[in-house]
C-alpha cells in the first residue's frame, strides 16, 4: 500500500474514536469565557450522574485533604476549588478513550492516561506562570496532545520493524519516523480529533503542533507550553511508547519563553514535586 492510499486509511479510521461526551463540550465552552459563572458550570456538571459521582469521590479524598464528607457538588466546589472541577470534569470524559493496550506503541493503557494527565498538570502550572488568559484550554490541549495515538497505534504495529529500525538505529525522534513510514503522525491525527470534536482553535493548534510549535499561528504561546509540558513529563521518566527521549524540545521554545538552562533546571524539578503530590491523583483517576 502506497503512503497517500495508507494515509487516507489512517484518516477514515478517525470514525473510531467516539464523540466526547456531552458534559465534556458543555464545560470546555462555558470555561472559553473567562468571566463565566460557576452556578453555570455547577448545573452543567450535575447533568451527569458519572461525572458528579467522581468529583464528590475525589473531593472526599485525601488528595484535597480530608474533611467532613461531601454530598454535594456546591460542596465540592468550596473544597477543590473552580479549576479542579473542570480538570476532574474533563478527566472523567476523557479516561475511558485512554483505556486499550496499544499494540503499536507497546504501551499499557496506563501508561497513555498517566503520561497525559501528568503533561496536563505541568502544562496547567506553566500557563499559571505565563498567565495565559485560558488555561483550562491549555489543560485539555495537553491532556489530549497524544489521542493520535489511539489511532496510529493499529497501523504502527504493523510496521514496527520498519519504525524501530528508524527509531533505534537511525536515532529519528518518533513523531519523524511515524511520518516516514505511515505518512503521518500523531500529532497530526490528534489535530484532527480535535477538529472533529468542534474544539477551539486554540485547541487544535496546540495538539497539531505540540511537536513542532514553531509551525503555529496563531496561538504559538499554547503550543510552546505543551511542548515544554510534554519535554518535561518525558525527562521525568513518563513518556508513552517509543523512547520519546530522542525527540529533543525545539530551540524556538526556548527562545519564545526565554528558558535559560538554570531555569530548566528549576522547572524540571516543579514538574518532579507536581507528579510526586499527583500520585494519589493518578490512582483515584484510574480507579
Amino acid at each position: 500500500m502506497d503512503k497517500t492510499s495508507r494515509v487516507k486509511r489512517i484518516v477514515q479510521d478517525l470514525d473510531r474514536l467516539p464523540a466526547l461526551p456531552g458534559v465534556v463540550n458543555q464545560v470546555l465552552e462555558i470555561t472559553a469565557n473567562p468571566d463565566f459563572a460557576t452556578n453555570d458550570l455547577v448545573a452543567v456538571v450535575s447533568l451527569d450522574p458519572g461525572v458528579t459521582a467522581n468529583v464528590l469521590r475525589r473531593a472526599n479524598s485525601a488528595y484535597f485533604g480530608l474533611g467532613r464528607k461531601i454530598s454535594t457538588l456546591d460542596q465540592a466546589l468550596t473544597r477543590i476549588g473552580v479549576q479542579n472541577l473542570i480538570d476532574i470534569t474533563l478527566n472523567s470524559g476523557v479516561v475511558p478513550m485512554f483505556n486499550s493496550y496499544l499494540a503499536g506503541y507497546n504501551a499499557e493503557p496506563s501508561q497513555l492516561w498517566r503520561h497525559s494527565l501528568a503533561t496536563a498538570l505541568v502544562a496547567r502550572r506553566l500557563a499559571q506562570l505565563k498567565a495565559v488568559p485560558a488555561p483550562a484550554e491549555v489543560y485539555t490541549a495537553a491532556l489530549l496532545h497524544d489521542v493520535g495515538k489511539l489511532i496510529l497505534s493499529t497501523f504502527l504495529a504493523q510496521e514496527l520493524v520498519a519504525i524501530g529500525n528508524l527509531i533505534v538505529n537511525n536515532n529519528w525522534p518518533p513523531a519523524e519516523a511515524e511520518r516516514e513510514v505511515l505518512g503521518v503522525d500523531h500529532a497530526i491525527m490528534g489535530g484532527l480529533a480535535a477538529r472533529k470534536w468542534h474544539l477551539s482553535e486554540t485547541i487544535q493548534g496546540g495538539i497539531f503542533f505540540h511537536h513542532e510549535p514553531q509551525k503555529a499561528s496563531p496561538n504559538r504561546l499554547y503550543a510552546n507550553l505543551i511542548s515544554l509540558a510534554n519535554h518535561l513529563i518525558i525527562r521525568c521518566g513518563m513518556g508513552c511508547g517509543f523512547d520519546e527521549r530522542k525527540a529533543q524540545l525545539p530551540t524556538t521554545v526556548l527562545f519564545d519563553l526565554a528558558i535559560t538552562p538554570a531555569k530548566m533546571d528549576q522547572l524540571l524539578e516543579e514538574a518532579q514535586k507536581i507528579l510526586t503530590k499527583a500520585e494519589p491523583l493518578f490512582s483515584l483517576v484510574e480507579g
